[in-house]
């Protein structure tokens, strides 16, 4: 998205691996676990969704909360690979090392 702060950085790129070292540096990066838990470790909300569950997530929030669920409609929908396949031994070791609280605590294979 044009209008986000890092656009312009990540647009002169030359490639994912640039990316990834960029992106693996502290301050670029924040760990998700540390907007939804606290200092000692609480869980600070009572549901987690993901994305790659976004239909079936908001299904159960909108039952929890009273609501019939209806089918999310699909925007600016495109064709990829397997997350997996974009990743070398190097820079997946470079992923996992730099967040390996977020892989381990939510369940994600590397």
């Amino acid at each position: 998205m044009k209008s986000h702060r890092q656009h312009a950085i990540v647009k002169k790129m030359k490639d994912f691996d640039e990316y990834l070292n960029w992106r693996t540096r502290k301050p670029n990066y924040e760990l998700q676990k540390d907007f939804i838990y606290d200092e000692q470790d609480k869980l600070l909300v009572d549901f987690v969704g993901k994305f790659e569950n976004l239909q079936s997530d908001f299904d159960k929030i909108c039952l929890r909360i009273g609501v019939r669920p209806e089918i999310l409609p699909l925007k600016q929908q495109s064709e990829h690979a397997y997350y997996k396949e974009y990743y070398n031994d190097r820079t997946k070791d470079l992923v996992y090392k730099t967040f390996q609280a977020d892989i381990d605590r939510f369940g994600y294979e590397f």
